[in-house]
This record gives structure tokens, C-alpha cells and sequence, in this order.
């Protein structure tokens, strides 16, 4: 999810997490599934009933949103304590696979 101040985007449903959580659940990679993009205009649609996604007016913001989130998830570069996962691979595109 990335809120701009404004806009919210949002990618995959928590609530399809297959983890089972407990104390120790942050070392459990996430499991969320890909799911469509939602984005919603939070000073115009303050409960989310408007996915701007449908919109052909919304496809810039889309774009914009999309690119804040790629950068912000690839800054996101620290390691988890104890957890070697291999080298740090950038993420290139929103092209899931």
C-alpha cells in the first residue's frame, strides 16, 4: 500500500495472507497473493467506493502511484536479522509472474 497524502494505492489482499501468524511472525515470509491494483482518491471518496483503476481519467495517477511504490519497495533493502536470503535483486516492473 502507498498513500501519497491523497491517493492510496493499493496491491494484493491481506487478507488472503496464507502465513499463520503468531509472536513470532515477522522471520515468516509474506504470502499475499498478486491481485488487481486499487487506487482511491481518499479527499474525494473518504470510504474507498471509487477504484480510480477503472477510470481511463485515473491511468496517469495509476502510473505515477505505481512507479512511488516500485521505488519505495527497492529501498527497502535492509536484511532481516539471522536471515541470509541472497543477494538484494531489485524489482524491475509491475509485471507479475
Amino acid at each position: 500500500m502507498l498513500f501519497d497524502g491523497r491517493f492510496k494505492l493499493m496491491w494484493g489482499d491481506p487478507g488472503s495472507d496464507t502465513r499463520e501468524l503468531g509472536r513470532l511472525h515477522l522471520e515468516k515470509p509474506v504470502n499475499i497473493p498478486a491481485s488487481p491494483p486499487r487506487l482511491y482518491d481518499l479527499e474525494a471518496d473518504p470510504h474507498e467506493l471509487r477504484d480510480l483503476t477503472e477510470s481511463p481519467a485515473g491511468a496517469p495517477l495509476l502510473d505515477r502511484m505505481k512507479d512511488l511504490l516500485l521505488a519505495r519497495l527497492n529501498e527497502n533493502v535492509q536484511p532481516q536479522p539471522f536471515k541470509d536470503r541472497g543477494a538484494y535483486r531489485p524489482l524491475r516492473s509491475w509485471e507479475m509472474s
